[in-house]
This record gives C-alpha cells, structure tokens and sequence, in this order.
C-alpha cells in the first residue's frame, strides 16, 4: 500500500498531544483480531529546557521529516515489521539528533540556528550521557467502555523512576533502506498545507548521492532505578505514553509481561528483542510549549512531612465509526455515550435486530396482502352497474305498486265508512 507520511499540527489545541501513526497502524492491523489488544503500559517523561512556542512548531515538523517519515516508508518497503522496527528506538534517535547540553542551566535544550531553525546532528550522542535523565512510570489507569479510552499517567516522586538510554557500538554493518526520493513520503505538494513550506524529510545518511534510513538501531535498552529518597524535586514539559500490542489466547500467547529483572527498583527495558514493533510503542506525545517562555510542570516533596504532590495527564480517544443518525454529534454527555454512538459488535448486535423487524415486517405485509386478496374477491362478486340500475328499478316499481293499493285500500275503506252512517230520510 501507498500511504503518507503522517503530518501533524504545530499549533493550538491539536499541538498539544500528537498521536503518531504507531497507535492507528496497531488499531488498522488488530481491530478486527478477536484476541490480540492494545495495553497502555508505561510512560517517560523529561524536560526540554526551550520548549516555547516558537521552537515546539520547529520540533513537531522535525518529528514528521524524521519520526513519521521514516516510519511510513519502512513499513511500505520492509518485510516482517513486527520483528524488525523499533518505534520507540527511532523516537529517542530523533530526540538525540535535536536535543543538546547546556552548561549553564544543566539541561538538555533543542539546538536551533540563527534564523531559529532545528539543528540535527546525525552523530549526537546528547541522550547517551550521563546527565539525560527520563522518567518512567506505569500507566495508573485505563477506562474503557468500547466508546472512549481514558488513559491516567499519574507523576508523583514516589512512583517515578529515572531511566537512562543505553547503546550498543555497531561491530556489523547496519541493515538500511535507501531512498530515491527527497519528498514527505506519499505527498507530491506538500508546501500548499500551512506550516510545512519548504519542508523536506530527514534521512539517518544524508549525502549528494545516497540517501538511508536505518531500519538497525544501536539503542538496545533502557536502564531503569528507583529515585534516590534525596530526590526532592521533578521538572518535565514532555510526556510520551507506550503501549503493548499483546495476544491474550493463554494457548498461542507467547508474550511476558512485566519487567525484565525480579527488581521492580532497579531492572532493564530490552528495546531489541524479537517482537519490536509490539512492545513499548510510542503513542503519542505531549509537551507543554504553547507560551513564549519555558513553561514546565514542577513537583516540590515538602521537607517537613517528606511528602509530594502528584500531576495528572488524562488522554482521551474517542471512537466514533458508528453513528445511528444522519446529525453527528459533537458534544456527547456521559450518559449518551452509548446511545449516540457503538462498537462493531454493539452494531452487528442491531443489525440483527433490524433483520429481525424485517422479518416480522413480512410477515404483516403477507397478512395484508391476504386481507386485500379477500377484499377483492368479495369486490369482484358485488353485481354490476347494470345489476344495480335493475334493481333500482324494482324497487322503484315496487314503490308504486305499494303506493297505489295504499290508494285503493284508502279508497275502499273510505267507502265502507261511507255505507255505515246514519243517513237523514
């Protein structure tokens, strides 16, 4: 299949949670997979320190020119995806070619140039130091009525744990994909669509004539250690929640879930194993960056009690492929979710109600037909016009013939009366 490259908003509402193509190609390849689901799992989260509105419009195009391009043509020309892509390595190679140390404020900031644009360096190796620090913490909850999904990532300093990116040096050559274009896969004019003018893909080996996406990627697995007790505060303004894509027949299941060591504090995220493109996708991604300033999320413990506060990210889908009406509903209170709109099995679940009405409908229509059957012949059996002018001619005849012995019974019964008086003599 031909597909394009997803491409996101870089500005309002729509900016502030992008959901990569990962969660709709698991939705398009699973949702008709009577066993295999998707599973919120966990969640990372750091802190960029110039997030702002004007470079987070300059990140969201990189992640399309990078991330969504190289996934869209790897998935078109790479057998086996499953077990050879890695979402979520992909996504941290992206952020290492953007992101850089600063010295003075101890952070990581997006590299721009003078006139404000995104700087990538394809040999970066910001994200492997010692200083970048993640977060990581399980998903708290996940509501789901076959409408919505509400997935809760909860932050609190007791939950969270710092996660370090980890690397392999490459003793073999990497597996790539070379291309043959230099356009957003799938788009043959993308500079008609706002905020994308002039916008040309980032390949992993760029040169004059060679240009390669890596489908190998040398970031192996996330390491993973409860946060110090001495850890008295968080800053982040970017949070990425991850799923599983899991079978759950116990009889052709042959996944684990949960970590890889029996230390819950202090275990390893392997991102290389056989099932890739399954375990610790990113779904999408969240950053707050819609103010000139750096705006980020801080929890502060309390040193009297030792006590923290906790943040809350609530991510919202809305399913609606099955409207009952014409009028589509945008604004849906709690109580109409499931009658204004229904899963695939709510509406095969109608469909054979409606089978069923069909057919008590038949059944009326063949009684009917019936009752008119008799009507008919009861029609066709009533006497004709010309019956009917004879009759009304009896009758009529009838009528005088009794009018006219009335007369003479009138007549004789006067006459009578006439002989029965006395008469004067």
């Amino acid at each position: 299949m031909k597909r394009k490259t997803n491409l996101f908003y870089t500005t309002g509402p729509d900016s502030k949670f992008l959901t990569f193509s990962n969660y709709a190609e698991s939705m398009t390849g699973n949702f008709l997979s009577v066993n295999t689901k998707l599973f919120p799992s966990r969640f990372l989260c750091l802190y960029i320190n110039n997030l702002n509105s004007t470079t987070k419009p300059e990140f969201i195009k990189f992640l399309v020119a990078y991330y969504e391009n190289k996934l869209a043509i790897l998935r078109d020309n790479v057998n086996n995806i499953e077990n050879k892509l890695s979402p979520i390595s992909y996504l941290l190679e992206a952020l290492n070619q953007v992101l850089t140390y600063d010295e003075e404020s101890n952070s990581y900031k997006i590299s721009l140039d003078e006139a404000g644009n995104i700087i990538h360096n394809e040999t970066s190796s910001s994200i492997f130091d010692d200083n970048f620090t993640m977060y990581i913490s399980d998903i708290t909850e996940q509501d789901y009525n076959g409408i919505y999904t509400d997935i809760i990532c909860t932050l609190d300093l007791l939950s969270l744990h710092a996660c370090k990116v980890l690397k392999t040096d490459v003793t073999s050559e990497i597996e790539s994909l070379i291309i043959d274009n230099d356009n957003i896969y799938g788009w043959d004019n993308i500079n008609s669509i706002p905020g994308y003018e002039s916008i040309y893909p980032v390949y992993d080996y760029n040169t004059t004539f060679t240009k390669k996406y890596y489908i190998d990627s040398n970031i192996t697995s996330l390491s993973v250690s409860k946060l110090h007790v001495q850890s008295d505060s968080i800053k982040f303004n970017v949070i990425i929640p991850l799923y599983e894509v899991i079978n759950i027949d116990i009889d052709d299941n042959d996944t684990i879930l949960g970590y890889d060591d029996e230390d819950t504090n202090n275990y390893i995220i392997n991102l290389n194993d056989s099932n890739k493109y399954r375990h610790n996708v990113p779904l999408g991604i969240w950053m707050n960056g819609d103010k000139e300033e750096d705006n980020p999320i801080e929890i502060i413990r309390d040193f009297d009690t030792g006590l923290s506060g906790s943040w809350s990210l609530l991510i919202s889908t809305q399913f609606k492929p099955f409207p009952y009406s014409t009028k589509y509903s945008n604004d849906i209170e709690s109580s109409d979710k499931g009658v204004n709109f229904a899963t695939f099995t709510q509406v095969l679940s109608r469909m054979n109600d409606i089978l069923d009405k069909f057919e008590e409908s038949n059944k009326r229509i063949s009684s009917l037909e019936n009752r008119l059957q008799e009507i008919q012949t009861v029609i066709n059996n009533l006497g004709t016009n010309k019956s009917i002018d004879n009759v009304k001619k009896t009758i009529a005849s009838f009528e005088n013939d009794i009018k006219t012995e009335i007369s003479e019974f009138k007549e004789e019964v006067k006459e009578t009366l006439d002989n029965i008086k006395w008469k004067y003599q």
